[in-house]
């Protein structure tokens, strides 16, 4: 049975215990390498130090990043899943207000999109998430009182018809945007 890693004691009081290889006992390393059908490189990172839990992990995609201490000294190591986008296909609603907007306009972190309303688009999910967080108060005034705020309305709402598609899918359909969007401002400065 491999022995714990002393590598952080912090992961420890977690509960994440990770068995790793001691260098000089080889039927060790072959019982690992035969149980977790290890590769030519998945055992070089076996021999270089990482455990059948990061290795495992890695297989699926995550990354191996280093901890510091408030000094930024090296105590040990952490596995992070890297941000996978999600794109959704969405409607954004007409306008209910003659002083809407005609497109549902966001912008995430410097990334704009101009979104027709009523046809049926594919997005980032941070770009719902922008669109979630864009309200405005809805208020009542009558004769004789204060205004009174009633509720929030979301500026630009939406109906999710799809979820799970690709960045693929987005991109093509983003470049069929971007074509039409070029298109009517050219059509703007020859008028």
């Amino acid at each position: 049975m491999p022995r714990e890693s002393q590598r952080v004691s912090e992961e420890k009081e977690k509960g994440f215990v990770e068995p790793t290889i001691e260098e000089d006992s080889p039927s060790e390393k072959d019982e690992l390498i035969t149980k977790y059908h290890l590769k030519k490189d998945e055992v070089k990172l076996l021999e270089d130090g990482w455990t059948i839990d990061e290795i495992l992990l890695k297989r699926e995609g995550w990354e191996r990043q280093p901890i510091l201490n408030e000094k930024k000294e090296f105590i040990g190591w952490k596995m992070v899943k890297p941000y996978e986008e999600e794109y959704w296909k969405v409607i954004f609603a007409e306008k209910s207000n003659p002083m809407d907007t005609d497109d549902a306009h966001l912008t995430v972190n410097g990334e704009s999109l101009i979104i027709t309303r009523g046809v049926p688009v594919i997005i980032p999910k941070r770009f719902l998430l922008s669109a979630d967080h864009g309200t405005h108060d809805v208020y009542r005034q009558l004769p004789g009182e204060p205004r009174k705020k009633l509720f929030k309305v979301q500026t630009y709402p939406y109906t999710v018809l799809e979820k799970g598609l690709t960045e693929k899918d987005y991109l093509a359909m983003k470049r069929e945007g971007d074509k039409i969007q070029r298109d009517k401002y050219k059509e703007a400065e020859n008028m």
